[in-house]
């Protein structure tokens, strides 16, 4: 195998990576960032909302904190940056207005005229108000979220921005647990279940599995709260992402979400077989597309900065890594180099 060469800078990190069976990497540093501006609706005097979650400066920041603590063990190398904090005057109309209708009026604004509500092209666009409701509401092109919202609140609302539907559907017929959907939802993903926003785990479970959850097996009940415990549902303790929303993510911020992002993820896996690989997470309904089946080519597409993801597996291939990108590995174990 011919031994690979890199700039000094990454000599550390490569060699951990080429050397060694690759864990994901927990609680690791930011690669790839997405920019955030959050802005407060001001009432006609120019006060902020008070007495809520979300009133001031550090209010956010540990909003954004939380969001990040979120989705660090998940090693995926992304990670929320606030850009702006911004008080928004003029617009009084909206100060306490439900989410639906600010929403809209601001959506209408931002296409219209989007300097003038300090909307960002290249970020992603909180708006906060004294709504009473503790849920936001994610459009094309913003968020709009009441003050007294939970500390998981900007995740979920910024994974629909991401691409991600709620557990229970997308759309979800309906969205609050006083009139649940019957049958129950998909969010069209393989590795959550079918949800309902009325449902405790033994309904998922039982939906499912046809058993109650205490009497599944450990990997039935990794499923089960995986879907239970999801950022993306109605339920009270939301803290997981699955593999498959990650890649969702991933592929969105690729794409259509790219404005916000700082750089690209290419993903590499040695198993899949489609034609016409172009680094996503899936193959295209055509069956072209699909991650790249050798770590050279992600890290020779891959673009100063950006994130090569490995899916597990042994790549005993010959390379030189002469461009700063990074490379973690999913799904798995990835080995680099002989065993």
């Amino acid at each position: 195998m011919k031994r690979p060469s890199y700039p000094s800078g990454l000599r550390t990190l490569l060699r951990l990576v080429l050397c060694t069976v690759c864990l994901p990497v927990f609680h690791a540093g930011a690669q790839l960032e997405w920019r955030v501006s959050v802005k407060f609706i001001l009432d006609a005097s120019g006060h902020r909302p008070s007495g809520g979650i979300i009133d001031t400066d550090q209010d956010v920041r540990d909003q954004v904190d939380a969001a990040n603590r979120l989705i660090d063990p998940f090693g995926r190398g992304y990670r929320f940056r606030l850009m702006e904090i911004v008080n928004l005057s003029g617009y009084p109309a909206y100060f306490s207005t439900d989410r639906e209708t600010t929403s809209s009026n601001l959506l209408t604004i931002a296409n219209s005229n989007p300097s003038s509500i300090a909307w960002r092209a290249n970020e992603l666009n909180f708006y906060v108000n004294a709504a009473p409701a503790n849920e936001g509401i994610t459009t094309a092109k913003l968020i709009v979220m009441g003050h007294n919202v939970t500390r998981e609140t900007f995740t979920h609302e910024s994974g629909h921005y991401l691409g991600l539907c709620h557990t229970h559907g997308c759309p979800c017929p309906t969205c609050d647990s006083t009139n649940c959907p019957v049958p129950p939802v998909s969010d069209g993903l393989a590795d959550t279940l079918p949800d309902n926003t009325c449902w405790d785990q033994d309904d998922i479970s039982t939906n499912w599995f046809h058993k109650i959850f205490v009497n599944l097996n450990l990997a039935q009940q990794n499923t089960v709260s995986n879907t239970f415990n999801n950022i993306m549902c109605y339920h009270a303790n939301r803290k997981v992402f699955t593999a498959d929303q990650l890649d969702e993510i991933a592929d969105t911020s690729n794409g259509s979400r790219n404005n916000l992002t700082t750089g690209f993820t290419w993903f590499v896996d040695r198993d899949n077989i489609c034609p016409g690989r172009t680094g996503s997470s899936l193959c295209a309904p055509n069956g072209t597309g699909g991650p790249f089946q050798t770590v050279t080519t992600g890290v020779n597409t891959a673009g100063v900065g950006d994130l090569v993801l490995i899916r597990s597996g042994h790549y005993n291939e010959p390379m030189t890594i002469t461009n700063a990108v990074t490379l973690r590995a999913t799904r798995g174990d990835a080995l680099l180099g002989k065993p």
